[in-house]
C-alpha cells in the first residue's frame, strides 16, 4: 500500500479523469502538500480507504474528502477544497450555503460526464 499521513485530509478521485486531473494539478499547486493528501481512486489506499468506509471501490461517481472519522463527497467536498485556495475561500463557502440537493443536482452533471466532456488518461498525473 502506498504510503500517506492520515491524521491530514485526504482526497481521492480519479486519477485517470483528464478533469479531476487537472483541478487536482491546479489544487496541489495551490494548497500546500501539508493540507492535504491527493489519493487517486485506482490506488491500492483509496481502494482501501474507499472499501473500509463502505464506498464503491468499482466506479468513481465523486470527488471524496476524508477528514479524520468522517469523510464528505459530491458538492460538499468540492467547495470544501476550493475553500482551501485563499482567492477563492469566500466564494466556496458562500456555495456551500446554496441548497445541497441543487449543488448536487450540478455536480452530478459534470460528474456523470466528465470523461466523455474531458476525456481519459491512462495515468494519474500525480505519478500514482
Amino acid at each position: 500500500m502506498e504510503t500517506t499521513n492520515l491524521n491530514t485530509p485526504i482526497v481521492i478521485f480519479d486519477g485517470e479523469c483528464n478533469l479531476c486531473n487537472g483541478v487536482v494539478d491546479k489544487l496541489t499547486r495551490t494548497i500546500p502538500n501539508e493540507r492535504v493528501n491527493w489519493v487517486p481512486f485506482q490506488s491500492s489506499i483509496g481502494q482501501h480507504l474507499l472499501r473500509e468506509n463502505g464506498l464503491s471501490t468499482t466506479e468513481m461517481d465523486s470527488v471524496i474528502l476524508f477528514e479524520g472519522d468522517t469523510f464528505s463527497k459530491d458538492s460538499d467536498a468540492f467547495f470544501k477544497l476550493i475553500a482551501q485556495v485563499p482567492q477563492f475561500k469566500w466564494t466556496a463557502l458562500a456555495c456551500l450555503s446554496i441548497p445541497r440537493g441543487i449543488r448536487d443536482g450540478i455536480y452530478k452533471v459534470f460528474a456523470r460526464n466528465r470523461v466523455a466532456w474531458f476525456g481519459k488518461s491512462q495515468s494519474c498525473s500525480l505519478g500514482w
